[in-house]
């Protein structure tokens, strides 16, 4: 079982255990069972042994969510050369000079064009070739767009399945950890999920 999905059941048995000790406090016909006093000191003491573990479950899943974020924007940073096997980074070497060589004659349309159909077709070792040599020229702008997702398209292409996979599973995981934060919220605040959360409602 996943830290996530301890996190979710104890946010939701949480939940349980206020509503089945409010329910307590009520008879059939809806009157307190105790007077408005010790019937507002129970509620009181239900609540706050719901907010002590959901403040728990909220902290634990900052760290994780923080952790998570870390790890995405390692992996989607991740230099290109760890991609590539032995055999990918030497053609990749090999043709270095020859990108290089290539892309020194080509203007900005020309080049788009190139790079358009490097990332298509080309082996793994010929994208990065191409693409360090892009890099080193300088010769795609910031602001560039369109440039820029054609790098973008190369970068990509060097990615492996695994690479991939972690990405994924590192995506979903912060998109978990988003929804428990989430249930969080709507648990402390005793409202359903039609409720759009808003996180300025101190901890009670």
């Amino acid at each position: 079982m996943s830290t996530l999905t301890q996190l979710r059941q104890r946010t939701e048995a949480a939940r349980r255990a206020f509503e089945e000790g409010r329910d307590r406090l009520f008879r059939p016909d809806g009157a307190h069972i105790y007077a408005d006093t010790e019937h507002a000191e129970r509620l009181g003491n239900l609540r706050a042994e719901r907010n002590a573990v959901l403040r728990e479950v909220e902290e634990a899943t900052k760290e994780l969510l923080s952790e998570a974020n870390g790890d995405l924007t390692a992996l989607q940073n991740i230099s290109p050369l760890s991609l590539l096997d032995k055999e990918e980074l030497a053609r990749a070497a090999s043709g270095y000079p020859l990108a290089v060589a290539d892309i020194s004659n080509l203007n900005r349309e020309e080049l788009a064009e190139r790079l358009s159909a490097v990332s298509r077709g080309a082996s793994k070792g010929d994208r990065l070739a191409y693409l360090l040599a892009v890099r080193a020229s300088r010769r795609v702008d910031e602001g560039d767009i369109e440039a820029g997702a054609i790098l973008d398209q190369l970068s990509a292409g060097l990615n492996t399945d695994a690479h991939k996979a972690e990405v994924e599973a590192t995506q979903r995981c912060i998109e978990e950890a988003s929804e428990i934060k989430d249930l969080v919220w709507l648990t402390r605040n005793e409202q359903s999920a039609s409720y759009a959360p808003q996180y300025n409602v101190p901890v009670g």
